[in-house]
């Protein structure tokens, strides 16, 4: 039985394993992107970005958000993307919020808005409609996002750098470089 086993283990590595140049040459692709930028100096300015990018205030649009500043930054889309999807729940929360806070920006009187009318705006009205209904909210909430983009992004820059440098520390037994 457990020569059966470890045969079915060797085929199963044999299989996974990259066989000709194409592979190869994708496997190291893949690797290289996956690992892309994933050191000390750069993940605290990476997680920085997946959480602006991550609260982004129009729901569907922060993965493609994500992709593009991290493709065009060249960071590590694992962490970004990570850090997006953790954020999901956090960026429902957000969305009336930067609403309130536009419209105090743009000095207009306070609308009705809520979630889950614009969810079901969405999915029954046409597209004109829903911008006829929800547009203003959109710039609002997009104009209270881009003013609150470089406080976000400082704040969790400095706490990642801080951590970073912590565990740095722990690991060298607080020994100084």
């Amino acid at each position: 039985m457990a020569a059966m086993m470890t045969e079915i283990q060797n085929s199963m590595a044999d299989s996974c394993r990259p066989r000709g140049r194409v592979q190869r040459e994708y496997f190291s692709r893949a690797r290289s992107w996956l690992l892309r930028r994933c050191d000390r100096e750069t993940i605290p300015a990476t997680i920085a970005t997946g959480v602006v990018c991550g609260l982004f205030p129009f729901l569907g649009l922060t993965t493609v958000l994500t992709g593009c500043v991290g493709a065009v930054r060249r960071m590590n889309h694992v962490v970004l993307q990570t850090v997006n999807q953790l954020l999901g729940p956090l960026q429902v929360v957000m969305i009336p919020v930067y609403v309130r806070l536009g419209e105090w920006i743009w000095r207009e009187p306070e609308s009705i808005f809520s979630i889950d009318r614009m969810l079901t705006v969405w999915r029954e009205a046409s597209i004109a409609e829903f911008l006829v209904e929800f547009g203003w909210a959109g710039i609002h909430a997009l104009t209270a996002w881009i003013v609150s983009m470089p406080p976000i992004y400082l704040t969790v820059f400095w706490i990642a750098k801080g951590l970073s440098a912590s565990a740095d520390a722990a690991r060298s037994g607080g020994r100084g470089r």
